[in-house]
């Protein structure tokens, strides 16, 4: 309820006609929310660690300073992501969210090396704390704000397919886990136990970096590229065979900007068409794709003659010698130049990423013998390419 008054509140209505900019609306929310929450927690917890000397709390506070840092990070990638294009970024600038994030790893990971340390040397030298209930009851507050703040982040998220938010809601709730570990040192200490203090506070720095690790590995994936969902390409797949005229699609490539996506792709069309009526076709396939996201799609036009006297045999042996050969994933641009008696055929493979050159070269002379055998008179030209797109 409290989520849903404050969205209304500072992003106004989801409608991506009337309010275009709700998204970065409910992003810069987010970050806002979390540097106000964050900045009392870390008074509060701060101040208690000093009094009761427990590095484990002091530890957990800076965590707690460092999620606002996150926050704020998140505000300024959102505002930076929404800027239009320009003439040095063409694509916008979507991917600043991603760069934020990244940034914000590494000064995790610092952070928690460095309360690594210390945790290991009140390990060895434990000191006794000053603990009361009441400190305790503070904490617990603390850690039930804390989840909640956590919540809101990732409902906000999912809200807006926003991975920036999903990575502050993994800050928020390794931070609430952090207090969770910290109380139960508290209770322990009240009981004698002194070192585990330092055994919570080693906790913490591991879930620290732990943290940092596994959203940098996530923001450096996303910069360097990442394919498509299974899903995704079976939505564009479909979208472009419904088109009359397009008789297959492959080769398709999505690049992320942000929220922002550039996908280009092949469709297969009838050679004999007139080459305005492809020209259409193409537009009719971009359109459908694009329609009502935020998406810039390219559509390649690869003509198919079928019409050969031999195109049906040939493609019947290539889809038997690919399904029979694990290294290959697909054919496709299947071209027939000639006559029936002395011809040439293109056509593509693609294989899996990790193919060896050498087994490049054995899979096309496999193949190509298959056909030579079967037709005397034809010529064999193949290209080798990556999947841009893993079947899963």
């Amino acid at each position: 309820m409290l989520t849903k008054r404050l969205v209304n509140r500072f992003a106004g209505p989801e409608d991506p006609v009337k309010n275009p900019e709700f998204r970065t609306r409910v992003g810069i929310l987010e970050g806002w929310v979390g540097v106000i929450v964050n900045i009392i927690l870390f008074l509060i917890k701060g101040a208690m660690g000093v009094m009761s000397g427990s590095i484990a709390l002091i530890a957990d506070a800076i965590h707690t300073l460092a999620d606002m840092a996150t926050s704020i990070v998140v505000i300024v990638g959102f505002r930076i992501a929404r800027k239009p294009f320009d003439e040095e970024h063409p694509f916008g600038h979507g991917r600043a969210e991603t760069i934020a994030t990244l940034v914000v790893a590494v000064l995790l990971i610092v952070a928690g090396v460095e309360f690594l340390r210390s945790s290991i040397e009140r390990l060895i030298h434990p000191r006794i704390l000053n603990i009361s209930w009441f400190m305790l009851g503070i904490l617990f507050v603390t850690l039930v704000i804390k989840e909640w703040l956590a919540r809101f982040s990732r409902k906000l998220g999912r809200q807006i397919g926003s991975d920036a938010l999903e990575a502050d809601f993994w800050h928020h709730r390794t931070d609430s886990i952090a207090t969770g570990l910290v109380i139960v040192s508290f209770i322990l200490a009240r009981f004698g136990v002194l070192w585990v203090d330092g055994v919570a506070g080693i906790g913490v720095s591991i879930i620290i970096v732990w943290t940092g690790f596994t959203i940098g590995r996530r923001s450096v994936s996303h910069l360097l590229g990442e394919a498509p969902t299974d899903e995704e390409v079976e939505d564009i797949r479909r979208t472009a065979l419904a088109v009359d005229g397009v008789e297959g699609v492959h080769d398709i490539i999505v690049h992320r900007y942000g929220e922002s996506e550039v996908i280009s792709l092949h469709i297969e069309v009838d050679s004999n068409e007139d080459p305005m009526d492809l020209h259409t076709i193409s537009e009719i396939v971009e359109n459908r794709i694009s329609q009502g996201k935020p998406r810039l799609v390219v559509a390649h036009i690869d003509p198919v003659n079928r019409d050969h006297p031999h195109y049906e045999a040939i493609r019947r042996l290539l889809d038997t010698a690919v399904a029979e050969d694990s290294r290959c994933e697909s054919f496709h641009d299947l071209r027939i130049i000639g006559s029936a008696e002395h011809f040439n055929v293109l056509f593509d493979i693609a294989v899996p990423s990790h193919l060896g050159k050498k087994e490049e070269h054995s899979l096309k002379a496999k193949i190509t013998s298959l056909l030579e055998k079967r037709f005397p008179g034809i010529g064999v030209i193949i290209e080798i390419e990556p999947m841009f797109v893993q079947r899963h």
